[in-house]
This record gives structure tokens, sequence and C-alpha cells, in this order.
């Protein structure tokens, strides 16, 4: 259709990009992965005609991620997941955002890598404090049901030297790359205090006096 007819049904429009999300959300929890990419490559059409959608392009980023992470596609699936937080964040869509981290913490702790059930954990804790503030109760009772769930499951070894888990070594690699605290808690969506007690458990599982003696050792054992 031409600008003018899309101007024209744009109210029909942002009602259909409103419903793709959740119908591609709904195929992937039955499986139906085929219908699911088919309501999701919609919504990236109606996205591509213009830039002006705002947070409602959250739902479809997210959808994807959904997608990637049921076809186990794991490292695909993590900037979508980041990508819809984001946005929910930039437009002070404290719900949404609180459903995007849910369910990233859902995807991460379904991983095989044991390493990432703290970091599972520590997504679900933000998704429970923007419930809260949406006083979103079964929400908080989902997340309260799946912290207690993965609290319960037994600890595995650990996948890095020393006893690192995934999270220490994504802030040993930021670290690494001369980040400043603040900006290693922006990237990976926790607390500068946070930040530095990864950095304190860190410098202690590696033996290191400082951030230069920790980056050395993420450049000797290939974490850097």
């Amino acid at each position: 259709r031409d600008q003018w007819d899309y101007c024209r049904d744009g109210g029909a429009i942002t009602f259909e990009l409103n419903l793709l999300p959740p119908l591609c959300e709904c195929y992937v929890r039955l499986g139906r992965l085929t219908d699911a990419r088919q309501y999701l490559d919609r919504a990236h059409e109606i996205l591509s005609k213009s830039e002006g959608w705002n947070g409602l392009a959250a739902g479809a980023t997210l959808a994807e991620g959904l997608l990637a992470a049921a076809e186990e596609r794991w490292e695909d699936a993590e900037p979508f997941f980041r990508r819809a937080v984001e946005i929910n964040k930039r437009y002070g869509l404290v719900y949404d955002q609180a459903r995007a981290l849910y369910q990233w913490a859902n995807m991460t702790l379904a991983r095989p890598a044991a390493s990432e059930r703290q970091r599972g954990l520590e997504l679900l804790d933000q998704s429970l404090t923007l419930f809260q503030r949406c006083d979103a109760k079964k929400d908080i009772e989902g997340v309260t049901a799946l912290q207690e769930q993965a609290a319960s499951q037994p600890a595995k070894p650990p996948a890095y030297p020393d006893g690192l888990t995934q999270r220490e070594v994504e802030v040993l690699r930021l670290v690494a790359a001369g980040k400043s605290n603040p900006e290693i808690g922006a990237e990976l969506f926790i607390s500068p205090r946070t930040v530095t007690t990864h950095i304190s458990n860190i410098l202690n599982k590696i033996n290191a006096a400082n951030r230069a003696e920790a980056t050395g050792y993420a450049v000797r054992e290939g974490l850097a």
C-alpha cells in the first residue's frame, strides 16, 4: 500500500502491531515455531515502514528473543532480550520492561551452562523490583516461584577457571576492556554496587590485587 493509505489506516496497523507479538509468543509456547515466525515476520514488515512506533517495537523484539530461545539459539536470543529491555526502559514502559527481564531470566536459567544460574537470578531480581512497582501480584508470584525453583536446583561445577561464574567472566571482560563500574553496570543491567561486589569476588578468586592484574589474568586465560 502507498504511504497515504498507510497513514490513513494507522489505527488498524497499530492494533495489528500490538496483536502480532503476543500471537507469536503463544505459538512459541505451543511449539509451533513456523507459525510463530510468520507472525513475527509480519510485525517486522510493519516496523520497517516507519520509525515512529516508539515503544511498540519492543514487543516484536522480545518475541524474536523468545523464538530464538525456543530454537536453542541462545547467543542469538541474548541481544533481542537486551534490546527489548532497553526500548521499554527508554519509553517508561515499566511493566513491559519487567516482563522482558523475566523472560530473559527464564531463558538464561534454561540454558545448559550451570554458570548461567546466578545471572538468571539477578535478572529475576530486577524484574521483581519493577513488578512490585506496578503492584502486579500474579507476576510477582511467578517471579517468586521461578526464584524458588532455581534456588532449589543443586549447584554444578563452574565452567571457568578458579571458580569464576559466567557473570564474573562478563564483568572481567569489561574490566579488561577498560570500562568503569558505571559503564559495566549499564551494559549488564546491574547496579554499580553489584559491579563492585563482582569485582571484589573476582580479585579474590584469581588472587589479583587490582584491575591491571585482573586484566593480565583475563588475557592469559583467554577470557578477554
